[in-house]
């Protein structure tokens, strides 16, 4: 086991059925609240879990009433394990409409992503960090999910600076940097292309 290897794909996400009996409650809790009112189908969505102390997010691109929304939530305080007041727990919201070809560019390199999910060869091991839980949906294929824990380099760590980058538009309701993010964003379908 490895504590620095890491992978160069997203790894499959734990399903309900197949996670541990101590995190089955969490992630419903989780889900309800960060899932608030969003579609099951998603052009692209990432989930920011920290280990500690920060509080999860949600940055979703999804289509309502003929437009696209990129939707940013930060819950106020961090879900636990221990369900303490999670009936109380509250998220700020950010919306903004969201054009045709960023959207496409955006569902294209999740999808991709997300297509790419597979097991680690070497075990890794982390206690403190960030999970990310990256999904797409696409007619036909389903909605798609893959993980991965701390990037710390190459096209997972880009994946993660776009998620990023959303996180600060939605806050400041405006594509920043867009041409710039633009070629980062092809640049890493590019890359995910390789497989």
């Amino acid at each position: 086991m490895s504590v620095y290897a890491q992978p160069d794909n997203l790894e499959p996400e734990d399903g309900y059925l197949s996670c541990h009996q101590i995190y089955e409650e969490y992630y419903i809790d989780l889900k309800k609240i960060l899932f608030e009112n969003l579609s099951y189908y998603t052009y692209a969505r990432a989930i920011v879990i920290p280990s500690f102390g920060k509080a999860q997010s949600l940055v979703s691109i999804d289509s309502a009433e003929g437009s696209t929304y990129l939707t940013y939530r930060i819950l106020k305080r961090q879900v636990r394990f221990d369900k303490k007041d999670t009936n109380r727990i509250v998220f700020r919201e950010y919306k903004m409409k969201l054009d045709t070809s960023l959207t496409n560019r955006l569902q294209e390199l999740f999808f991709l992503a997300t297509s790419n999910v597979r097991y680690p060869e070497e075990p890794y091991y982390g206690s403190d960090g960030v999970t990310y839980i990256f999904m797409s949906s696409k007619q036909f294929y389903g909605t798609r999910c893959g993980k991965i824990w701390s990037p710390k380099g190459g096209r997972l760590y880009g994946l993660v600076q776009i998620t990023d980058w959303l996180a600060k538009c939605g806050e400041r309701k405006e594509i920043i940097d867009k041409d710039k993010m633009k070629e980062k964003v092809d640049g890493l379908i590019e890359s995910f292309r390789k497989k």
